[in-house]
């Protein structure tokens, strides 16, 4: 099995602004996707809408406050259906470092390429929105769908 593996520091001092930001819709359409849905409850459903008809849909699987986040993706491409998203949330010497994993995908496909690059945009938004009040998110004009 493939993952896609990131870590950076974000220059917050505050992980309830990391954990609000990928756990609320107000948050997540600050830097992934501006059409989103989420309620910050284990067992919810958080949908993700980008261009057309085409979203995805995550099992929100662990909520530690503060620390962990943890997704299934229920609705997608096929193969991020069964994935896992996980953001760990470490507080550190003048910051927050952030571990992303994208975990269970079946192999290292061109799409898996593709995503990985991707989610280094989506991460440096999340970066740019906690750092300085403004994120990249997805917009059909700006970014293909992932």
């Amino acid at each position: 099995m493939a993952i896609i593996f990131h870590i950076l520091k974000i220059k917050v001092l505050d992980p309830e602004m990391v954990y609000n930001a990928l756990t609320t819709s107000k948050g997540l359409a600050a830097w992934w996707t501006t059409e989103v849905e989420a309620i910050p409850e284990t067992d919810s459903v958080a949908s993700f809408y980008f261009e057309g008809k085409y979203h995805k849909s995550m099992r929100v699987v662990e909520l530690l406050p503060d620390r962990r986040v943890l997704w299934q993706c229920l609705e997608g491409h096929p193969q991020w259906l069964g994935t896992t998203i996980a953001f760990e949330i470490e507080p550190v010497a003048g910051g927050i470092q952030l571990r992303f994993y994208h975990a269970g995908w079946e192999a290292e496909t061109d799409l898996f390429g593709s995503c990985n690059y991707h989610w280094g945009l989506y991460l440096r938004s999340l970066k740019s929105y906690l750092e300085t009040g403004q994120g990249m998110p997805h917009s059909c004009q700006t970014l293909e769908k992932v």
